[in-house]
């Protein structure tokens, strides 16, 4: 099973809470909106994995120690390991041949132009849970407390 990550980048705006989404330009997930993230390279793990990411696809720079752990997604071939993130160095996100940044308020978050699973998963982790999820081709099958 490989293993990925994803990252969800969180801030405040006049008391209004906004999440960065990247539209993605090419590869899986072409053509949606998601967090920012990918595969593992080896002897990685799943939080320096993220911080990479990140770091690659938007040109934010976070700290291991400031990701917040809160999901672990199983896709059929995949094992995504989601983090929420509300600290990071560098103002604005940057586009790339990957991904371009968008931040959106919450009750904006464009769900339709998501994986049919993030409107599950995502809601209720920023709501402060922690869950295992079980998706195929996007859409949730089981979502479960996630027990570390």
């Amino acid at each position: 099973m490989k293993e990925a990550t994803i990252v969800f980048c969180l801030k405040y705006v006049d008391d209004i809470l906004y999440i960065l989404l990247g539209y993605k330009k090419r590869g899986f997930g072409k053509g949606k909106y998601n967090g920012y993230g990918g595969k593992l390279e080896v002897g990685e793990t799943p939080d320096i994995a993220a911080v990479r990411e990140l770091q690659e696809e938007s040109h934010l720079v976070a700290k291991v120690e400031d990701l917040k752990y809160a999901a672990i997604l199983y896709g059929s071939v995949y094992r995504c390991h989601v983090y929420l993130l509300h600290n990071w160095d560098g103002e604005y996100p940057i586009e790339t041949e990957e991904m371009s940044p968008h931040w959106f308020p919450y009750s904006q978050i464009p769900w339709h132009m998501m994986w049919e699973s993030d409107s599950v998963y995502i809601r209720r982790i920023i709501a402060g849970e922690q869950l295992r999820v079980f998706a195929l081709d996007g859409q949730p099958v089981i979502c479960n407390p996630l027990v570390l």
